[in-house]
């Protein structure tokens, strides 16, 4: 039998899936009533359009949720006699929220705030807002935090560095969550706590178990990104990632050290890696070798044919040809 406590759940919806008549309909009765516990209101007469992703893990909510039009979410008493105390981060990537909640009102862009599903609650998003809500259960969050009555409803920035880095993180680990082993969603979602707790304020045991879990993954997570990125500058090195990151190089060299390798040698995987998908891809077929290889951030032609070699145990031209015979 399935280990309940490592299921994984994803459900994503558009608006423009539905005929116009059913939206409203399919939006409240099906996601809203039945999966997110909300009720949702159009606030305008414009055609309603919304877009969503939801992730449920075991100690883990999450949902993106792009808004076309403006838009009101309550959650009623009615829906609060499905017991659900979970803290949620509603998160404002763009556009506005105000958020009404224990006779207090918020609002916000570029930031969040703290609210309860253990609580009536009224949001009202304005057009194109995207928004990013982390539900976290309240027997996790609670011991963690050092004072939680004021961290209900206050406003914090994104411009604050941990809730940056928890947008980061979780960006950078969407395909984990999808493709991982249920060990790795498991650590994810610790690092998730961890960083969660650090961006309303964790106690200080807990806040120094966070700085070496959840925050050390989270900065390596934005480092690697850093790399896939600028992976074609052939100049790339770690005192440029660094200077990036606002951290000091040998900061990067203890992160890559605790995963067993060096960040020199996490960049050559990297280029030899891209130079592979773009040998195979059609769309670079008429790019010469060597064009790949500098595109993918080698400085020396015979030095990439003898490392690819190695790595792939084929030249470039055999695994360039192997890939035309598939098609």
């Amino acid at each position: 039998m399935a280990d309940k406590t490592d299921s994984f759940g994803e459900f994503t919806f558009s608006t423009e899936d539905v005929p116009s008549r059913d939206r409203l309909d399919v939006l409240r009765e099906v996601i809203g009533r039945t999966i997110t516990k909300l009720d949702v209101e159009p606030l305008t007469s414009e055609k309603f359009r919304i877009d969503m992703n939801l992730r449920a893990l075991p100690g883990l909510g999450m949902a993106w949720a792009k808004t076309r039009t403006a838009m009101r979410t309550r959650r009623t008493r009615e829906l609060l006699a499905q017991g659900n105390d979970d803290f949620v981060f509603e998160i404002a990537l763009e556009g506005s929220v105000r958020v009404s909640q224990l006779g207090r009102e918020t609002a916000y862009e570029n930031g969040m705030t703290l609210v309860s599903n253990a609580e009536p609650k009224t949001s009202v998003c304005s057009p194109g807002a995207t928004i990013l809500a982390i539900a976290l259960p309240a027997a996790v969050l609670a011991p963690m935090i050092v004072d939680l009555e004021a961290a209900m409803m206050s406003v914090i920035s994104l411009e604050s560095g941990p809730l940056r880095l928890l947008v980061d993180y979780l960006v950078a680990i969407n395909n984990d969550l999808v493709t991982g082993t249920p060990e790795l969603r498991k650590l994810i979602v610790s690092h998730v706590h961890d960083l969660a707790a650090l961006v309303i304020g964790a106690k200080s045991d807990f806040a120094d178990i966070a700085r070496g879990r959840g925050v050390r993954a989270a900065r390596f997570h934005k480092i690697k990104r850093d790399i896939a990125e600028h992976i074609g500058n052939r100049s790339l090195s770690i005192g440029a990632v660094a200077a990036r990151q606002g951290i000091s190089p040998s900061y990067i060299r203890k992160l890559f050290d605790a995963e067993g390798v060096t960040f020199s040698e996490f960049v050559l995987s990297q280029r030899i890696a891209r130079a592979h998908r773009m040998l195979t891809d059609p769309r670079y077929a008429g790019r010469t070798i060597s064009t790949i290889a500098f595109e993918a951030g080698f400085n020396d032609l015979s030095y990439f044919n003898r490392t690819f070699l190695r790595h792939y145990h084929a030249t470039p031209s055999d695994v360039r040809e192997a890939a035309k015979r598939e098609k």
